[in-house]
Order: structure tokens, then sequence, then C-alpha cells
């Protein structure tokens, strides 16, 4: 498989292990197509999460109101909470073609996100240099190669098109 993009972020092994694998992005509204819209901050990759869910900080600062209930699944069992519609830009390297080695392209796609109060369940997060604006749970990963490197503190995300315009199950 060839993959289009990698997205990469390096802390330090024991802030990885405090905090978990962080990348940079941001959440806008499901509207926006400029990548500086929107609230930056990182995303935890959430391998137990079923979806990618926001802090109900975000959707309050962006203004926007929920749009029902979903079921999300993790290790704690199933939940049902707020849903919202909102645009998540990720920033990631190309690959091939005739990119300068310091290109960025902004990876940008409308997601139905569940909503929870991050702070009520993980402690330690105003430590982090950024907000945490969510977490990215298997319906994304699903369409990712991820290393987790926790000897160098680096995660690393290789993805092709699919990330963005997923196909149907079969």
């Amino acid at each position: 498989m060839a993959y289009e993009y990698k997205i990469t972020a390096a802390f330090s092994p024991d802030d990885m292990m405090r905090f978990g694998p962080l990348i940079k992005g941001r959440v806008a509204l499901p509207t926006s197509r400029n990548p500086k819209d929107g609230i930056e901050g990182f995303f935890l990759i959430d391998t137990g999460a079923s979806n990618c869910f926001i802090d109900q900080s975000v959707a309050d600062d962006l203004g926007i109101t929920s749009r029902g209930m979903v079921t999300s699944h993790g290790l704690g069992g199933s939940v049902d909470v707020p849903h919202h519609q909102v645009m998540l830009f990720i920033p990631a390297k190309p690959l091939g073609g005739n990119y300068p080695a310091q290109a960025v392209a902004m990876l940008g796609f409308v997601q139905e996100v569940g909503t929870v109060s991050l702070n009520r369940y993980h402690e330690g997060l105003e430590n982090i240099p950024g907000r945490v604006l969510g977490a990215l749970g298997r319906n994304i990963l699903r369409f990712t190669k991820t290393t987790y490197d926790g000897m160098t503190g680096t995660i690393t995300i290789e993805t092709d098109e699919a990330m963005r315009h997923p196909k149907p199950a079969t």
C-alpha cells in the first residue's frame, strides 16, 4: 500500500507515558475550509475508543449544539454521549511527489464526534503543553498505519485518501 501522508509527533518518553500519544490539530465548524479556523491543540490517539470525541468545552467555544446522542464503545463499556459535526484539521507531511522537505499538508475532513468532559476522566491534562481537544478513535485509526515508539516518545501515523474519503464496508 502506498501511503500519501505521514503525521509524526515526538515528546519525551516520560511525557508519552504520562499523557499518551498526542498529535497536533484543530477543530472548526463543519463548514470551515480554512485550516487556520477553529481551535488549535492536541488529539489523543485512543485505540480504546470506537469513535472520535472532543471535549465539551471545545463544542461550547465553537458555539455548536448537539445533533442528538450517539453510543460510543470503549474499555469502560458503552456510553451514550451528545454528538456534534465538526471539521478536523491535522497537519501531515505529503509523501511522494515533488514536495519540498519542509512541506506540510492540512488534512481536513468533516467528522461526527461525541462530546465528553475530559477533565472529569483524565487528571493531569492541565500539564500538557497545549489544549487537549479530544481523541481520535478507531473510526479514523482503521484507515491508518500507526506506530507507537515508547522508547523514543514518537507516534507516527501513515494514511492514504481512505482517512478523508472512506469506502463503505463490504
